[in-house]
């Protein structure tokens, strides 16, 4: 989790399903409460998963989260208003910060301000800049096309917020996004290496159509 100014912060961006994300999410921020870390999670999610899952499922601020006195969780009210967070845009000192003053409270009161959103492309992310400087996205093998995570991780960058990260959730065994593609080889591939090409082709076509 990167250090901006003191200040511990990373965006999670769901790019499709939003449960997983809000799993890692609340995972990290439990943990670091529990080491005594002051976490302030923010929950910008149309369903508020991560939210749900520590039972704060009314929009607004709330301090002491799932009994963690170190942990506080910021719901939004209306997904499709984008809500601005308490990190100041911009050089200037004099730059707005959020709109609430008991959300830039919590922000200062925190060592780590971690942040769950799902981008809407026609909304954009001008927002995200004002929650975090750097952002990973999360998103699940087979769900959203190209063209979608390309447009989201444009929107990131517009934003400001440094795109540091992709985590793919559920891809299989022959995925080759990375470039990179192995297999155990099996017995008799050991002993008739001229047929170890062919065979493995047929095992990755398979998977990726």
């Amino acid at each position: 989790v990167p250090d901006h100014h003191g200040k511990a912060a990373l965006a999670v961006v769901a790019a499709d399903d939003t449960v997983v994300p809000a799993l890692a999410v609340v995972s990290l921020a439990l943990s670091c409460a529990r080491e005594g870390i002051r976490v302030l999670l923010a929950d910008l999610t149309a369903g508020s998963a991560a939210g749900r899952l520590l039972g704060c499922t009314e929009p607004g601020v709330h301090w002491h989260a799932a009994g963690q006195r170190q942990l506080t969780v910021v719901v939004q009210e209306d997904p499709s208003i984008p809500l601005i967070g308490p990190i100041a845009r911009g050089s200037s000192a004099s730059a707005p910060l959020s709109v609430d003053p008991e959300i830039d409270h919590a922000y200062h009161a925190a060592d780590l301000l971690l942040t769950l959103v799902s981008v809407d492309p026609g909304l954009g992310a001008d927002h995200l800049s004002s929650w975090t400087r750097d952002a990973v996205m999360i998103l699940t093998a087979g769900k959203p096309s190209a063209t979608r995570v390309r447009t989201l991780a444009e929107l990131v960058r517009l934003s400001g917020a440094r795109l540091r990260s992709a985590v793919v959730v559920g891809a299989d065994r022959a995925d080759d996004s990375l470039g990179v593609l192995t297999f155990d080889a099996e017995p008799d591939e050991q002993a008739r290496p001229e047929q170890v090409r062919p065979r493995r082709d047929g095992r990755v076509g398979r998977p990726n159509g």
